[in-house]
């Protein structure tokens, strides 16, 4: 189990690169920042601790990653919260990612799926809104991505918060085989026709 001062340099370098952008405007992405988490929050994404909860999980196995925000030219999300579990702990061995098995390869073969494009009359585009963080994880699991969170990092009498994410994330390794398992064996067996259950078990191209 690793402590949580690691996340302060990461708070602060993210600071530093909005100080370094064009025109930037610190004060709005800071405020951004806090809308995303209050949203994630609402939706279950992820949760903060208070004070007793805090004590009594750091009382068990527990794992902080890093928590960063990627900003990105987009209106619907200009920034994106994620995960980093194959962060190197200085007091642990190794990282979270370096410790979880991450499964076999479950993605449609490419080949496969071209040909059935050219043999089919027609094709379909769609997305699934947020897909790994559809799948809910355990308290045991959600233990192991504990965070930490400053509103100011310059300010040495703030006292962090800890979060935990309650959802699948992006930056864990096993979540591809396991949103590829959930796909095709949970998902596909609600589908109410049997083209729609074989397009998604077999001719399905994750990018």
């Amino acid at each position: 189990q690793n402590e949580p001062f690691e996340n302060v340099s990461d708070s602060e370098n993210t600071e530093e690169i909005l100080e370094q952008m064009e025109n930037p405007n610190v004060e709005q992405q800071t405020n951004d920042k806090k809308e995303i988490l209050e949203a994630l929050i609402q939706a279950s994404h992820l949760e903060f601790l208070s004070a007793e909860e805090s004590a009594r999980i750091l009382n068990h196995p527990h794992n902080f990653v890093l928590l960063n925000f990627v900003m990105k030219n987009s209106d619907s999300t200009p920034i994106r919260v994620v995960s980093n579990s194959s962060n190197h702990q200085v007091n642990a061995a190794g990282s979270l990612n370096a410790s979880l098995v991450q499964g076999p390869q479950l993605l449609g073969d490419i080949l496969d799926i071209l040909i059935s494009i050219s043999l089919s009359p027609f094709m379909t585009a769609m997305d699934l809104s947020k897909a790994y963080r559809s799948v809910f994880t355990n308290d045991q699991s959600n233990n192991l991505r504990l965070f930490c969170y400053w509103d100011n990092v310059n300010d040495p009498n703030e006292v962090s918060l800890i979060g935990k994410f309650t959802r699948m994330n992006f930056g864990d390794s096993p979540s591809a085989s396991l949103l590829e398992i959930i796909l095709r064996f949970i998902v596909a067996d609600k589908c109410k026709t049997d083209l729609a259950r074989t397009m998604l078990q077999r001719f399905r191209y994750v990018d």
